[in-house]
């Protein structure tokens, strides 16, 4: 391409372009996104302080320089006012009028979108106070290697001595490009076609080639018109927005390069339907007294939440109005802060509930934070999930999940974004409002037994409940009444892996005790990796589920049909993205003997509360005591195998705790405390 325009001339009815034979501050450059650097230089444009010689037009430009500015001070237009420009042997020769007050060099740079540029050529003026136009041979920086793409910024350096001493006012006019011939050349490889669609946008993506390095795009629809451009061979994404919802389009899409020269194939027809309009968020029906709420119309929200921390992210977060309820809005979404005013007390919280509605953005992972601690305690993080686009998802994540102090909560972050938007509304920590009961006490024998998971025998050693397989589920370990218990959210699949393969081929059965809240649709699968077909893998269901209580599910091994005789995993599927609770895993069989556990053997845990030491005792043997934190972690564990033990809890945090005893006769018994 030997000429360029710029994007007020592209803008004219029919697709029609006409070069740009000079920037005179008349017409082309007077209303450029100008802009200075290196301190504090002044620009304007300005009447022609001397109409006379070899410059008489009425607009000048005008650069007045201080002392105190760097050597380098100058003037720069705005991405997109100057180009798509690219050097030819035609057009490599720039001119520039110049009338200053001072003999010194003066610069001229080229910069592509991407800020990439060559070194500046200087030459020097000769007079003062008079009207001199200098040449300036660019014909060396013609095609170099590595160059990311056409010119679109052009920038003046008009006074550049090698140090500065003096301030000067500089004034430029008339820069022209040399063109020995015209571009004839259309634009090829033209492509459009849709992308992404919301409620009220439609992802454009063109693409053409064209030998000017630059292309420009006109996107016409009803009695709209569009204008964009973009580099030859790269792939442009334009969103057209303020779209009606749930209606089809056709965007006619047409191509030229800055000459006027227009792809054969224009224009190309996109058809596009945009999406159903946002519903409104689901209404929570948690009660009020057992949550926390950060941001939600249903409750009174915690005061002095700040959404929009300038942390330096380049998120946009916005408030919207969705059918009257409040809600916020993510877009260009890397990552996001949420500060409070006040740290919050959740210490009696279980879970951490969020409304997320995805247009473009499905990858959102979140931390509540705890800045007053340190590692674990102070910062976790939790992916919710595989999100469904253009719709509302209701994320419920366990707190023990996170792992992270929640008695001082000051902070959240919203990360692991890819750029893309999405909606939030009802952002609130939440328990349950009675007590969940532990599970059933299973009744089978231990010699009829294979534990995999349960407080009642001696499971399965080394079994991992956390593979990473890419599964978007969330487990979590969560003392009920003391019992260890699974909590699975946004379950869509989960797998276990055993540490090594167990024979369970003179088994008959498969239980497990599951308590759903928010999910009802749950198969199992017991898997031995060295088969193939139906004997590797092989799926049950486990039927209706009755939601907020403990359902006791047995299944014959015979009907699922996986070869018994060494199965090293569990799968888990089947999910819809909600929670239920897991305890008692276990293969059994038919046998001679009789579970019948005993009534709860005292025990007795002093001083209460505690500070330093911890004395624990009971009537029998103690096989080990646990202490847990109010979510459900692990905090100190010992093996005792004698009648009574004392702790040193002196590294413990004052709180709630949760004393479990494990007895030699296989008994689990359970006290709370609390430390000082």
């Amino acid at each position: 391409m030997k000429t360029f325009t710029t994007f007020f001339l592209f803008m004219v009815a029919a697709m029609s372009y006409a070069a740009l034979p000079k920037i005179d501050f008349e017409t082309v450059g007077n209303t450029w996104s100008w802009s200075v650097f290196e301190t504090a230089p002044v620009w304007s444009v300005v009447p022609n302080p001397s109409k006379t010689g070899i410059n008489t037009s009425d607009n000048v430009g005008k650069l007045e320089i201080k002392s105190t500015d760097a050597p380098w001070a100058g003037v720069q237009c705005g991405h997109g006012d100057f180009g798509p420009f690219t050097l030819t042997q035609g057009n490599s020769t720039i001119k520039i009028m110049v009338y200053k007050d001072v003999i010194s060099p003066v610069g001229i740079k080229l910069v592509t979108s991407s800020d990439w540029a060559q070194p500046e050529i200087k030459m020097s003026n000769t007079k003062i106070n008079e009207w001199e136009e200098l040449t300036f041979d660019f014909s060396a920086y013609i095609g170099i290697a590595g160059q990311p793409g056409p010119y679109d910024r052009i920038v003046f350096f008009t006074d550049f001595p090698a140090s500065r001493t003096a301030g000067s006012v500089s004034y430029i006019d008339n820069i022209v490009y040399d063109v020995s011939a015209p571009d004839t050349e259309k634009p090829t490889a033209f492509t459009a076609s849709a992308g992404i669609t919301t409620a009220t946008d439609v992802v454009l993506k063109l693409n053409a080639t064209d030998n000017s390095g630059g292309v420009k795009y006109t996107i016409a629809y009803g009695t709209t018109v569009l204008y964009t451009t973009g580099t030859s061979g790269v792939e442009k994404l334009y969103t057209v927005t303020g779209l009606t919802p749930a209606t089809a389009y056709t965007f006619n899409v047409s191509c030229a390069d800055a000459s006027g020269n227009t792809a054969l194939n224009n224009p190309i027809a996109v058809s596009a339907s945009t999406a159903t309009a946002m519903a409104e968020a689901p209404t929570p029906k948690k009660a009020a007294a057992d949550v926390i709420s950060l941001f939600s119309d249903a409750y009174t929200n915690v005061s002095g939440a700040d959404f929009f921390p300038n942390w330096g992210q380049s998120t946009k977060v916005s408030d919207i109005p969705n059918s009257g309820n409040a809600t916020k809005k993510y877009e260009n979404f890397n990552y996001q802060g949420i500060t409070f005013a006040t740290p919050i007390d959740a210490g009696t919280m279980t879970s951490l509930h969020l409304d997320i509605y995805p247009t473009t953005e499905t990858t959102i992972n979140i931390s509540p934070i705890n800045t007053s601690k340190a590692g674990a305690l102070k910062e976790g993080s939790a992916s919710v999930g595989t999100l469904i686009p253009n719709q509302w998802n209701s994320i419920d994540i366990p707190l023990a999940a996170i792992g992270v102090d929640m008695s001082a909560m000051d902070q959240f972050i919203f990360k692991g974004g890819t750029g893309g938007s999405f909606y939030l509304d009802n952002l609130y920590l939440w328990k349950e409002g009675a007590p969940m009961p532990a599970a059933p006490t299973p009744t089978k024998a231990a010699n009829n037994v294979i534990s995999v998971y349960s407080d009642a025998y001696t499971n399965l050693q080394g079994t991992d409940f956390f593979p990473n397989w890419g599964q978007s589920t969330v487990v979590a370990e969560v003392p009920i009444s003391g019992n260890g218990t699974k909590v699975f959210s946004n379950f869509n699949y989960q797998g276990f892996q055993l540490a090594a393969p167990v024979n369970a081929s003179s088994m008959t059965s498969l239980h497990l005790d599951v308590y759903p809240t928010t999910e009802t649709v749950i198969n199992i699968s017991p898997i031995n990796t060295s088969k193939t077909g139906a004997e590797k893998e092989g799926s049950a269901s486990l039927g209706t589920l009755v939601p907020n209580q403990w359902n006791s599910v047995d299944i014959l091994l015979s009907s699922i049909g996986v070869d018994m005789s060494a199965v090293d995993q569990f799968i888990f599927k089947g999910g819809t993205n909600g929670m239920f609770y897991l305890d008692n895993l276990y293969f059994w069989k038919t046998g001679t003997g009789f579970y019948s556990p005993k009534a709860s053997m005292a025990l007795n845990c002093y001083p209460n509360p505690m500070v330093n030491k911890l004395t624990i005792s009971a009537q029998t043997e103690i096989h080990e005591i646990i202490v847990r934190n109010i979510v459900g972690q692990s905090v100190k564990s010992e093996m005792v195998n004698a009648m009574s033990k004392t702790l040193d809890v002196s590294d413990l945090l004052s709180g709630n705790y949760f004393v479990v005893a494990k007895m030699s006769n296989g008994e689990i018994t359970t006290q709370k405390i609390s430390k000082q």
